[in-house]
C-alpha cells in the first residue's frame, strides 16, 4: 500500500520536471533550454556558462542527432551502444535474480515467516530500506571523482564476494545438516546392533 502511494507521488511530480536541455535544443526551444541549464547549474540565464553549455549541446546535436536511431542500440560502432545496452540490461537482470527486489517488497513477510513478531518484522524491513537509501547516496559523492566504470566494477566485485560467501555458508550448513543426519542414523544402527548383541539369549523351558 505504501509503495503504491509513493509511486503515485513520483508520477504526479514527473509532470512538473523540466525537459532535458539537449532535447529542448534539438526541438529548437533554446530559451527553455537556457532556463533549465541555469537552474541546474545555479547561474544566471544570460551568463557565459550557460552560453558555453548550450553551444556544446547544439554542436553535439548537429553531429549525432541525425545519426541516432532505434537500430543504433543494437550496433557496436564507435559509441559501443550495444555494449552499453548489454551492461545495463545484465546489471538489472542480475540484480533481480539475486533477490534484491524480493527482499525489498516482501521483507516484512519473510521476517514474519522465520518466527519474528509483526512489529519486529516491520522494524527490520524499514531498517533494510533505510540502509539501502544510505548506500545509494554514496555514489552521488563519488561518481565524479572515481568515475562510473570504477564504481560499477567495485560494486559488482563486492556483490560477487557477498554472493559467493552466502553460497559457501549455505553449502557448509547443508553439509553440516547432512553430517548430523548420517551421524544420527549410524548412531541408531550401532546402538541397536550393540543392544541386540549383548542381550541375553532366550531361555527355553525344560521338557
Amino acid at each position: 500500500m505504501t509503495t503504491g502511494i509513493l509511486s503515485l507521488i513520483v508520477v504526479a511530480f514527473t509532470f512538473a520536471f523540466p525537459e532535458s536541455p539537449r532535447w529542448l535544443a534539438l526541438k529548437g526551444r533554446y530559451d527553455e533550454a537556457r532556463q533549465v541549464i541555469a537552474i541546474i547549474d545555479d547561474v544566471e540565464v544570460d551568463s557565459e556558462h550557460v552560453d558555453f553549455i548550450l553551444t556544446s549541446i547544439t554542436s553535439m546535436n548537429e553531429v549525432y542527432a541525425e545519426k541516432a536511431s532505434f537500430s543504433s542500440l543494437f550496433k557496436y560502432g564507435r559509441e559501443k551502444m550495444v555494449y552499453r545496452l548489454l551492461i545495463a540490461s545484465a546489471t538489472q537482470l542480475y540484480s533481480t535474480m539475486s533477490g534484491s527486489a524480493l527482499i525489498t517488497y516482501y521483507a516484512e513477510t519473510l521476517f514474519t515467516t522465520v518466527g519474528l513478531s509483526h512489529n519486529m518484522s516491520k522494524i527490520l524491513g524499514a531498517s533494510d530500506l533505510t540502509f539501502k537509501l544510505l548506500c545509494c547516496a554514496i555514489p552521488f559523492f563519488l561518481i565524479e571523482r572515481a568515475g562510473r566504470r570504477r564504481l560499477l566494477m567495485i560494486s559488482g566485485a563486492g556483490m560477487s564476494i557477498c554472493m559467493v560467501s552466502q553460497q559457501s555458508q549455505l553449502h557448509l550448513w547443508s553439509a553440516f545438516l547432512l553430517y548430523s543426519l548420517l551421524h544420527s542414523i549410524l548412531s541408531s544402527v550401532f546402538r541397536l546392533t550393540k543392544d541386540t548383541a549383548t542381550a541375553s539369549p532366550p531361555r527355553y523351558a525344560d521338557h
